[in-house]
């Protein structure tokens, strides 16, 4: 240990062990300062956070503070390998409703799994596995790029766009007669059309019986072709599969090909559709989800449909095989009218020929292979199309709203067939009520951003990085986590590890504003999805020994603000002192922090008595992410606990939340926005005091008032103050919360205006100047010890000393900080390069 850094944890052990040592029991208990005295201080809305070690030298850190060094991924591009890891675009309040709905079928019986996937023409937006593929036993998990068998959807995809195709080269005529291409069809009168079997007006019945069929693929087409028709062409509509096996004979016929290869060549390969074939995937059996049974075995990676089954596989009507991601290409492709990545595999008057709604006899309206009914009361518009398979698939575009949803079932395995149209109606009304809050594709960056969850998941749950650490079953685990931590497809941590058979939840933990991170005020324990949940913010502030005992970690997965007066950092704190005593390994999974992993703020800490937001001395902007936190309380307090942190994947230390790519998710209801994290660690050190700072207004953090105050001179105050990268306008607003609740209230608003040279701690510190300058009677300065959390400072507050003179005055123990702190980076990145 170099002399430096010795010399800075006998100065903090000395400053804080009566401290620390002596509070940690009403800590844990919850009977902090904080609590009795300003309840609301705590309530910083934490953040997306990461940061730390991964196996294999995959991730490096910081070596010094200031220093820029970027988490390499490992080459591996995470966005297209198995199990593949999209950012979400949906906003986090249509995640959980879609999660909702699919999570209801499941536990319903409605179906075992599925997988949902939302898109616009410009790319993914949400994309979901839920529940499992194969029920077992042993259950076998639905995953993301899981292949199905997708049943009528054949219809369009395939068969409908392979006529049009040929119908382009001038090979078909849509208007022509089928009898014109295949002469057998004229058997029986038959006159039908390619657009009236297209239309399912062909006049052929449905189906045929199954004991006609000889196996003979050859002789049974050529049955079909001779059939008698059950009604005139034209005539009526009759949903018919004959009609489409007949399609393909016909394109067969016509491109001298079977009707897989000329898929294979025509539409999948231009389309980058590589997980689709007819008649099953070749070497993929693990991946295909199974359907009925067939000789009293599900079938799997075989064509479900008894029909297109006795034809060799595959037929006109069915024996597609494909993944979401797949159609979702498919669908971008018919978004874009025709074209794909510059690869036109559709002319733009094929698609509009396609789309166009037909009404048929019988009150149907049908387009060319295409279904034009969306589900009632579903709100997809008149223009969408789309097309059910029996299998439990589904797709449906809707070009006037830019969507387009894919929903792939397998309910024939244990599901209940039929029944879908309910599930289907609701995930088209929560996606098209969602489509006002898509984010912009453009905000991706080029490298991914993980998280330590994702780093987690792409080492197959392996909680520990060297195998030898891990049970031989799945390990026992206690989960502290919240709703905001979610993976960057947007699934949150708790609903991954409660559904991956590697892990054995037992018990969940949550912080402030509990599982939902939203809740205000003290949090009630209860269940979630069958397993007991804990709050660690109701009547205790930690976990018990007894709650830890028999697992074989706890792991932690926690977005925070990367602020030093925050509830997180001391729950966090607080489960290593329990995990130390009870013997059980913490793992955290690391997130980015959300202000950058560079710039140190503010004084350090060091208040007459530590509180719930004061646990451990901190300057205001840490630079530090959770696990790092974690690492550093473990190193200066002695705790005898291993610790494993899982270090994100592609951050950039230099990046701030924005510069992720990662969708945001509000870690409490106050902090709404990455914009408000930013402005927290400046106007929450005065929410002690007798002010509003916006709380209960659609701007938190980003306002500071008063009833009491004149709004134009605190503005001009603060604006000759020239506080880099922030401007302050005068502001008038009424507060829903307290204090002040619905009482006018007069100060500023803050404007990032540049948030790389904003400085939060000053900020704040100019705040608590002015506000004392312009209200020396009414400002309650002396409520803010707590927040400023050093009697030397906030008696130089009291003495109206320049800001300069606070900078001064804090600067050793910030460069102390400092030295301190890059040691602890320095020993991170030294373990994961190892």
């Amino acid at each position: 240990m170099r002399p430096v850094t010795l010399f800075c944890m006998t100065w903090r052990r000395q400053l804080w062990a009566a401290l620390i040592g002596v509070s940690s029991l009403a800590l844990a208990c919850g009977q902090s300062q904080t609590e009795t005295t300003h309840q609301d201080v705590g309530r910083a809305q934490p953040i997306a956070q990461n940061v730390l070690e991964v196996s294999g030298g995959e991730d490096v850190l910081e070596a010094s503070g200031g220093e820029d060094v970027s988490h390499a991924s490992g080459g591996e591009d995470v966005s297209h390998a198995s199990g593949a890891v999209e950012v979400v675009r949906l906003a986090p309040q249509d995640q959980d409703a879609l999660d909702a709905h699919m999570r209801r079928a499941i536990d319903s019986h409605l179906i075992p799994g599925g997988v949902l996937l939302l898109g616009r023409a410009d790319g993914v937006i949400f994309q979901r596995a839920y529940g499992s593929r194969d029920a077992g036993p042993p259950a076998e998990p639905m995953t993301l790029d899981t292949i199905f068998d997708l049943a009528s959807l054949t219809k369009p995809i395939v068969t409908a766009t392979a006529v049009m195709q040929l119908v382009e080269r001038g090979d078909l005529a849509l208007d022509a007669p089928i009898a014109d291409y295949l002469p057998t069809f004229a058997a029986e009168r038959k006159t039908a059309t390619l657009r009236q079997a297209l239309l399912h007006t062909s006049g052929l019945p449905a189906v045929d019986p199954l004991s006609a069929y000889l196996g003979d693929r050859d002789a049974d087409l050529a049955r079909i072709l001779r059939l008698a028709p059950a009604a005139d062409a034209g005539a009526r509509y009759v949903y018919s599969d004959l009609g489409y096996i007949v399609l393909g004979a016909l394109i067969e016929r016509v491109s001298r090909q079977r009707l897989g290869a000329y898929a294979d060549a025509q539409i999948f390969a231009p389309l980058g559709m590589r997980e689709s074939a007819m008649g099953g995937v070749p070497g993929e059996d693990a991946r295909v989800a199974p359907t009925e049974e067939r000789d009293d075995a599900p079938i799997r990676n075989a064509v479900d449909d008894p029909r297109a089954y006795r034809l060799g596989g595959y037929a006109g009507n069915a024996g597609l095989f494909s993944s979401a991601a797949d159609l979702a290409r498919f669908a971008r492709m018919l978004l874009n009218h025709g074209e794909l990545d510059g690869t036109r595999v559709l002319s733009a008057a094929s698609v509009a020929e396609m789309t166009r709604a037909i009404d048929l006899p019988g009150h149907h309206r049908r387009g060319l292979g295409w279904d034009m009914q969306p589900p009632h009361s579903s709100g997809l518009s008149d223009a969408a199309y789309g097309h059910g398979g029996y299998t439990g698939t589904w797709i449906f575009i809707d070009p006037a709203r830019d969507l387009f949803i894919v929903l792939l079932t397998n309910v024939v395995h244990g599901g209940r067939a039929g029944t879908l149209g309910e599930l289907r109606r609701d995930v088209a009304r929560i996606a098209l009520d969602a489509l006002p809050r898509v984010a912009d594709i453009r905000s991706q960056p080029a490298t991914p951003v993980l998280a330590g969850v994702d780093v987690l998941r792409r080492r197959g749950m392996r909680l520990f990085d060297d195998a030898g650490a891990s049970p031989p079953r799945a390990p026992r685990v206690g989960l502290l986590t919240h709703g905001a931590a979610r993976t960057r497809d947007g699934l949150k941590t708790v609903d991954l590890l409660i559904d991956r058979p590697e892990i054995d939840v037992v018990r969940v933990f949550t912080p402030e504003h509990g599982l939902d991170a939203q809740h205000e005020g003290r949090v009630r324990g209860g269940s979630y999805r069958g397993v007991p949940l804990t709050s660690l913010f109701g009547r205790r502030r930690a976990p018990r020994v007894a709650d830890l005992r028999g697992l074989d970690a706890l792991v932690v997965d926690l977005v925070d603000v990367g602020t030093r007066f925050y509830t997180y950092p001391s729950t966090l704190l607080a489960a290593l002192r329990v995990a130390a005593e009870a013997d059980v390994a913490v793992v955290v999974l690391d997130r980015p922090n959300p202000l950058g992993g560079v710039l140190v703020q503010g004084p350090v800490s060091r208040p007459s008595e530590p509180s719930f937001v004061n646990s451990f001395p901190l300057p205001i902007r840490h630079g530090l992410t959770l696990g790092e936190l974690a690492r550093l309380f473990v190193s200066e307090l002695s705790l005898s606990v291993r610790l494993e942190v899982v270090a994100p994947a592609g951050w950039s230390r230099s990046a701030r939340f924005a510069d992720t790519g990662l969708a945001w998710s509000p870690p409490s209801p106050n902090l709404p926005t990455p914009e408000s994290a930013l402005l927290y660690p400046a106007t929450a050190l005065i929410e002690g005091a007798n002010v509003s700072v916006g709380r209960g207004t659609d701007s938190p953090f980003a306002l500071v008032g008063a009833p009491y105050l004149d709004a134009d001179a605190l503005a001009v105050r603060l604006s000759a103050a020239q506080l880099p990268g922030v401007r302050f306008e005068p502001a008038h607003f009424t507060p829903r919360a307290r204090p002040y609740r619905n009482r006018a209230c007069h100060g500023v608003r803050l404007v990032l205006s540049d948030a790389d040279a904003f400085r939060a701690a000053r900020t704040g510190f100019a705040l608590l100047l002015a506000l004392r300058a312009e209200a020396p009677r009414r400002f309650d300065l002396d409520a803010t010890a707590g927040l400023v959390a050093d009697d030397a400072l906030l008696e130089m507050l009291r003495g109206g000393a320049p800001l300069e003179a606070l900078e001064r005055a804090w600067q050793p123990d910030l460069e102390r900080f400092e030295a301190q702190r890059a040691q602890i980076l320095d020993e991170a990145r030294s373990m994961s390069v190892r």
